[in-house]
């Protein structure tokens, strides 16, 4: 016989969620049976379908098995996978977790410091290339300046080389 949909109305749907939330939540509540007796139809099914480590895991791991789900999320949250896990808790088991942190504190502090030296130091660039910029302009002013001195004094020649350009001293007559 094929299963056949059928359709169900909302109040009948929410009535099924609210079972199935019961059923997840508290599952004893749900098959009217004491807690004892669920939990131990849940290690005989697991033992039956060879699931054996899934109970002896769920024995050892119930009291904390809130924890263990938290830790569950916190993983899958993170994109986490086995190896990395694996690779976390051996670094821990090996104290090298907390020396590892101190050295990505470290660093940060020192990618800190050079970020900052980088902006000191572009900011001196820019104040020294102001300066050039502003002697250059002055340069400039005072160049034009000493050449016209320098015309009316007859101190260069055409070609601007520096040198007394002699003059003829005037004759005295006595």
């Amino acid at each position: 016989m094929a299963d056949v949909a059928v359709p169900i109305g909302r109040y009948t749907y929410a009535v099924l969620q609210i079972e199935c939330q019961l059923w997840y939540a508290a599952p004893e509540a749900a098959l009217d049976q004491p807690g004892d007796r669920v939990r131990a139809m849940y290690r005989e099914y697991w033992d039956l379908s060879g699931r054996h480590e899934l109970a002896l895991l769920y024995d050892e791991a119930k009291k904390y098995l809130p924890s263990l789900l938290r830790l569950h999320k916190i993983v899958k949250d993170l994109g986490m996978e086995e190896n990395d896990v694996i690779k976390v808790l051996e670094l821990t088991k090996h104290n090298e977790l907390e020396c590892l942190q101190w050295n990505v504190e470290y660093l940060r502090n020192e990618v800190n410091m050079l970020e900052n030296e980088k902006w000191k130091s572009t900011n001196q660039i820019l104040k020294l290339n102001r300066m050039k910029d502003e002697f250059e302009g002055s340069l400039e002013k005072k160049r034009g300046e000493m050449a016209y001195m320098n015309q009316e004094t007859g101190w260069y020649d055409n070609t601007d080389n520096l040198y007394p350009i002699p003059h003829s001293e005037p004759e005295i007559i006595v």
